[in-house]
């Protein structure tokens, strides 16, 4: 358990990770009582102390539910008090301002963004070396535990325009945003999290607004699949953002069937045939005509003579007389007409 603190430490992943880790990795292996018999069975370990071994070896097992069921709390416990040796003095008191919460590679991209913006920010992250290195920069963050009462009102949380909690472990995600909001009834707090289990929890300690990265990356692959079966980039958008306005209902109820409500969603999409006039002197490659980006159509075949071509590539270069097979909206396809006839 000890040597799996340290390693976390090491890590950067910070003091709370590191005692929530140690703790529940401090039972003794099942592998110990292999080692424990060869030893005694060589003369290196006597028969009483075998026994000893043995004994604190079930204790430790034993314990080792409770160990884990306490271990989140002992862990912050400590852990703020680490932290609050490091804690801000005094914070600029800002209005309309925004505390990021976690400054790994999540916070600090949405530093830049605000830096960007010229949006008036505070971060805050438990881990020293990253402060210091952001610090060096000249970058305004601070070093504490977001999930302790002091270090949130000295950094303003009353009023600021928003928090962004940004931090990967979930249980200070949780304390975090819920602390924020008993401080702060009217400040939206937005919370990254990793799997959607931890979604509610979330929305009953008080995040306006959660990310779930398990399903942003579904929503990725999925609208790249629809992407690849020529749907309109403007269509897949409109899915992932309603699937997102819903709170990912759909993702997240394994029993629901999303097919008809697809389906709907994406009734206003038309595929028909569109014919190169006689007037395209020249020829040019889907590519150089920028067809989905100048449109919003997308050709999923052509037909030349008595062949087709399925899924043409960007290079594929159309000519006068060619039947462009085009899917989108009735507008994206008038504008992919006039294209062909400009």
């Amino acid at each position: 358990g000890l040597v799996a603190a340290i390693v976390a430490l090491a890590l950067g992943m910070g003091p709370r990770v590191g005692i929530l880790t140690g703790l529940s990795l401090a039972q003794t292996g099942e592998f110990s009582f292999v080692l424990a018999g060869v030893a005694g069975a060589a003369g290196l370990l006597d028969a009483d102390l075998q026994q000893v071994f043995i004994a604190g070896s079930i204790a430790t097992l034993a314990a080792t539910p409770f160990l884990v069921f306490a271990a989140p709390r002992i862990a912050s416990r400590i852990a703020g008090q680490i932290a609050a040796r490091g804690e801000p003095v005094a914070s600029e008191r800002h209005a309309h301002h925004v505390i990021v919460v976690g400054f790994g590679l999540a916070g600090k991209t949405i530093a830049r963004v605000l830096r960007s913006r010229g949006i008036r920010y505070t971060a805050i992250d438990a881990n020293a070396v990253r402060v210091r290195e952001a610090v060096a920069r000249g970058e305004p963050v601070v070093y504490g535990d977001a999930a302790r009462r002091t270090v949130l009102e000295r950094l303003g949380v009353r009023d600021a325009q928003l928090v962004v909690v940004a931090i990967s472990d979930p249980i200070a995600t949780r304390e975090t945003v819920a602390l924020v909001r008993a401080l702060a009834p009217r400040v939206p707090i937005l919370a990254r999290i990793h799997f959607v289990l931890d979604v509610d929890a979330l929305a009953r300690a008080g995040a306006t607004r959660v990310v779930v990265e398990e399903l942003e990356s579904t929503l990725e692959l999925v609208g790249a699949m629809l992407r690849q079966f020529g749907v309109p980039e403007e269509s897949v958008a409109r899915f992932a953002a309603e699937l997102r306005e819903e709170g990912y209902e759909f993702l997240r109820a394994p029993d629901t069937i999303i097919d008809p409500w697809l389906a709907d969603l994406l009734e206003g999409i038309a595929s028909e045939w569109v014919e190169v006039p006689a007037s395209f002197a020249r020829e040019a490659t889907l590519a150089e005509l920028a067809v989905r980006e100048r449109t919003g159509a997308s050709v999923v075949a052509v037909q030349r003579g008595g062949s087709a071509n399925v899924s043409p590539s960007a290079g594929f270069a159309v000519r006068a007389g060619d039947r462009l097979l085009s899917v989108g909206g009735p507008a994206a396809i008038e504008r992919l007409r006039r294209l062909l006839s400009d």
